[in-house]
């Protein structure tokens, strides 16, 4: 590694093509991604192209290569605006991820958004919405129809498609421009402070937890279910459990088998999950929670020897099970995040295939759950009757 940063003319785009997104990775934890995200990137006219949507190394990376050289993806750019010092940071947008604008805290800031879509939208964000809401309650506003996405520095400004979400900024295909023309961010700051002055100031932390949990189900199931936030998800979810039901043809008393809900709600409280165990480990589990970047997300219990896997079909991170006694080390199942799932609602057959593997292990070595006494009668239901499943999604809609 040279002890200069590298400019952009000794670096070949083709020669960074190819290599993989693995090496990519790697370099970007060795800190090679901060060196390059350094260097000035200047288009023409002060206008830069924005991209997202590279699923391998995207969500890692503030630059990347394409045929045209490299280009600054949503997260960089984002991180240029945020970044810089010596005025206002202005944001609007009708869905964000808080965690996406800390940079924003240390800053003087106005925040735009809409919040009856951010309410539907998101509802785990409610709890860190309102933390802001609370710190900051003159610096964040509400416009009623906002759509536009835009995150408007002292010295340049993102705008594009990409809402500032884990998906707008490193999941979907996006594209956007990074603005540094002087001219331009003059325009941009008279149209964003001109919406600001029609918009309306949300003052009170609990008006917005109100709007978050109104209309909420009273009954368990409902609720959690509800609180996973989306429809497809969870009658996905459902269809997937009751087919492996049938499967290994589990009776609700099987006493192998435990289907579960947290026993309270509320933006701090362990709420939006429904999880499956058999035996002493969890199978299945939807939330919220242990992947505070989402809506909802499907985790499973997969074996190890499936880690050749799609990246897009599974990711089995780092985190494993606990090993238990009498179990050989290579037998410990994976935590796999399918991060897949919130977009189709179902399973391919390949990673439905090394889920059966695991829970025929599971169901071999097990007596009985632990959280047995805990066994929800309703979930149960839920995933084997198809008409109880209707209701139940229909009540998250």
């Amino acid at each position: 590694m040279p002890s200069e940063p590298p400019t952009l003319t000794t670096i070949s785009p083709s020669s960074i093509r190819s290599v993989s997104s693995q090496v990519l990775y790697k370099a970007a934890r060795r800190g090679v991604e901060r060196r390059i995200s350094n260097l000035p990137y200047k288009g023409a006219h002060g206008l830069n192209l924005v991209h997202s949507g590279d699923r391998s190394y995207n969500q890692y990376m503030k630059l990347y290569a394409t045929r045209g050289g490299l280009q600054l993806t949503a997260k960089g750019a984002l991180e240029t605006v945020l970044g810089q010092g010596g005025g206002m940071v202005r944001v609007a947008a009708p869905y964000l991820r808080p965690r996406e604008l800390d940079g924003l805290l240390d800053r003087s800031f106005r925040l735009l958004v809409d919040e009856k879509n951010l309410v539907r939208s998101n509802r785990k964000n409610c709890a860190r919405l309102s933390k802001l809401l609370y710190a900051f309650p003159e610096r964040v506003r509400t416009l009623a129809n906002l759509h536009a996405k835009i995150a408007l520095g002292p010295h340049a400004a993102m705008v594009g498609s990409a809402n500032f979400t884990r998906g707008g900024l490193k999941r979907n295909y996006e594209l956007g421009m990074l603005i540094e023309e002087p001219a331009v961010l003059a325009q941009l700051r008279r149209w964003f402070d001109g919406l600001w002055d029609q918009a309306d100031a949300l003052r009170s932390k609990e008006r917005f937890l109100e709007l978050c949990s109104g209309g909420a189900p009273s009954d368990p199931l409902e609720r959690h279910a509800w609180e996973l936030g989306s429809a497809r998800f969870v009658g996905g979810y459902l269809k997937e459990l009751g087919r492996m039901i049938r499967r290994f043809g589990l009776k609700s008393d099987d006493p192998r088998l435990a289907m579960n809900l947290p026993r309270n709600f509320g933006p701090d409280s362990r709420s939006g999950i429904l999880s499956v165990s058999v035996g002493r480990r969890y199978v299945a589990y939807a939330t919220t929670s242990y992947f505070v970047d989402r809506d909802a997300v499907l985790v499973l219990s997969l074996p190890q020897d499936c880690a050749y896997l799609d990246s897009e079909e599974v990711d089995l991170g780092d985190i494993s099970f606990g090993r238990q006694s009498g179990e050989r080390r290579e037998d410990v199942p994976y935590y796999a995040h399918i991060p897949f799932f919130e977009d189709d609602g179902r399973l391919t057959a390949e990673v439905r295939k090394c889920w059966y593997r695991q829970i025929e292990y599971e169901l071999q070595r097990a007596k009985a759950s632990p959280w047995k006494r805990y066994h929800q009668e309703a979930f149960y239901r839920a995933a084997t009757d198809p008409k109880l499943r209707q209701r139940l999604v229909r009540s998250v809609r």
